[in-house]
């Protein structure tokens, strides 16, 4: 698994300007886990750090960004509470409660697309393009490690 996590997230250089990342290192098992930590107790400054933003364009994206982040958080309430659902009647899935539960996922994570979609129309108005898909990019990253870890304790369907 470690292998897998070495695609997707480069040690917390993950987050370093796009010009200096030439080649992915393998990361480094205590800095991704210090990049975990940081996700789940300031998430905001992690971005903050990594968006290299101007003053004037930082005006203009924070309120974007909570706006965004209060929107993902329902969704991803959602998704969370369904893959619990799943994991909480693994042994009696029926076809029924397979169909729902993926239903379920799957609205959520056509609406973090949506969300996603939307925000960075609306992000690449007020600030460049390019530092607006740096924030997707930042979003991706992120997502990629937590949906790792998810993953890492959901058990296959029976």
């Amino acid at each position: 698994m470690k292998h897998l996590l070495a695609a997707l997230i480069c040690s917390t250089a993950l987050l370093a300007p796009i010009a200096e990342a030439a080649t992915p290192a393998a990361p480094d098992p205590a800095a991704v886990q210090a990049l975990r930590d940081q996700i789940r107790t300031d998430k905001k400054k992690l971005v903050a750090d990594n968006m290299l933003l101007t003053a004037a364009e930082a005006d203009k994206f924070w309120p974007l960004y909570d706006q965004y982040e209060k929107a993902g958080t329902t969704i991803r309430q959602r998704l969370t509470l369904a893959m619990i659902d799943f994991i909480a009647v693994d042994a009696k899935l029926t076809n029924a409660n397979a169909k729902r539960l993926i239903g379920e996922i799957n609205g959520a994570e056509r609406d973090l697309i949506k969300l996603r979609v939307t925000y960075f129309d609306k992000m690449s108005k007020v600030i460049p393009a390019a530092k607006a898909a740096r924030f997707m990019q930042i979003e991706a990253k992120i997502d990629a490690l937590l949906r790792f870890d998810q993953a890492a304790t959901i058990p296959l369907a029976q």
